[in-house]
């Protein structure tokens, strides 16, 4: 399989087989010379492939909610999803939403999200063996249901009508859970009398469905077709693994087709946005005006940003120790200077307040306590007045000296404590009892 028309055909069947809508390879061709007949139809392939992607298998009802979208919406929702996955295209974003033009940039889109999000892997993880399955499957049962009006209604009877339906509910979620318990039971039971007669190397026991099988042969035809039809999906999955590379090949000569276009019709780059914007349409000139400030604003930074990083590194590696304590106290200093004078414009300059107002303090008497003595407070004089000082710096002073008579006192504690336990060691029969002022 060497012809390009053969691969791409080989593509858009590994598409129908995971149930997307069927596509011709022609579209393809058209889409290469960028036609405008085909782009619905690459819409709708692109929507079902992120649909497949994020959400896995088709369903019947994705394809019933698919027909129902209007073109603007499934636009929308498809360039907000490719988004999401990391595509940002300025033509693939302005496309029109009405579906009229811009085939080729779609089947760019499509290529790259096969590339980039590695869909055909995905269809190979989805595929799975009919005997891989617990049940056999059925086909689906239409019960009809009796529809009532409501709109009729008054509110007592939609308030009666909505409880009937709750208690309705709730019966059949019970009903569901016995159910459920009883699937398990008989699935046990299914496991425990096969085993040993396994099937396959992995499972040492039947399962449920070759069970059914082995009662009813008359599916063994509809099973055997199934896996006829799962084997040809497989061979095909392979095929285009093998052959892929033409594939993009073919899309370098688009890409190429599309850069010789531009060069000669010399095409001016729009001044459209790269992302579809969710905001009203007269908010985005601001939005554009704050962008470009923070871009000149990055760039105008960003040299000395980098040069401070430089100088760090620098500094780090030959810095030692003390030169680090050294700046960590030399920028301390720094603070509390600049703390100080902030205070001291606060004291001249502020209001009346704190301008007039003076704080003073009163000599304590020099009375020694042992060995340790409380020295004067700083700045104050024997008058009891004074200049205004720092009230914090005198607190942390009298928190420190406070520290010192304590550790002074436990000290004087132990050295007592232990002179009273020596001397009642040399009397005889006396028993030494600690006051109780340093029991407690």
């Amino acid at each position: 399989m060497s012809n390009v028309r053969e691969v791409i055909e080989l593509l858009t069947k590994v598409f129908k087989d995971n149930g997307t809508t069927p596509i011709k390879a022609e579209c393809f061709r058209a889409a290469k010379f960028n036609k405008n007949e085909t782009t619905a139809s690459l819409w709708r392939l692109l929507f079902e492939l992120l649909y497949i992607l994020n959400y896995g298998p088709l369903e019947e009802y994705v394809n019933d909610f698919t027909d129902q979208l209007k073109p603007d919406e499934l636009v929308i929702y498809t360039k907000y999803a490719m988004q999401e996955q990391g595509y940002f295209s300025r033509e693939f974003s302005t496309l029109p939403d009405d579906m009229n033009m811009g085939s080729r940039e779609i089947l760019f889109a499509i290529g790259w999200l096969l590339s980039s999000k590695k869909v055909v892997d995905k269809f190979i993880d989805l595929q799975c063996s009919p005997l891989d399955q617990e049940f056999p499957v059925q086909e689906p049962v239409v019960v009809e249901q009796q529809t009532r009006s409501t709109s009729k209604l008054g509110a007592i009877q939609k308030a009666q009508q909505l409880q009937f339906l709750n208690g309705r509910l709730c019966l059949s979620l019970k009903t569901l859970y016995s159910l459920y318990h009883e699937e398990t039971r008989l699935q046990h039971q299914v496991h425990k009398s096969t085993m040993g007669v396994g099937s396959s190397a992995h499972t040492p026991h039947l399962s449920v469905i070759e069970v059914y099988l082995l009662r009813h042969p008359e599916q063994l035809k509809k099973c055997i077709q199934q896996l006829e039809k799962d084997n040809t999906r497989l061979e095909r999955l392979l095929l285009w693994k093998e052959h892929e590379h033409i594939f993009w090949k073919w899309m370098e000569s688009v890409l190429q087709l599309k850069l010789e276009e531009a060069s000669q019709n010399e095409e001016q780059v729009s001044n459209q946005p790269v992302v579809h914007y969710n905001i009203p349409v007269d908010l985005l000139a601001s939005v554009s005006m704050s962008r470009r400030n923070l871009e000149s604003a990055i760039m105008k930074f960003e040299p000395i940003i980098t040069q401070l990083e430089e100088i760090w590194e620098t500094k780090q590696d030959d810095m030692t120790v003390d030169q680090m304590q050294k700046l960590d106290a030399a920028v301390k200093a720094e603070i509390q200077s600049h703390q100080n004078n902030l205070e001291d414009r606060v004291l001249k300059h502020g209001p009346p307040l704190y301008r007039n107002s003076r704080l003073t303090f009163i000599k304590p008497s020099q009375k020694k306590l042992s060995n340790v003595q409380i020295p004067a407070l700083n700045n104050v004089t024997t008058d009891g007045l004074s200049d205004p000082v720092n009230i914090q710096s005198e607190i942390e002073s009298l928190q420190e000296h406070i520290n010192q008579l304590e550790c002074e006192i436990r000290r004087k504690e132990r050295y007592y404590r232990n002179r009273l336990d020596k001397m009642a060691s040399h009397i005889p029969g006396a028993i030494c009892i600690q006051p109780a002022s340093l029991t407690r």
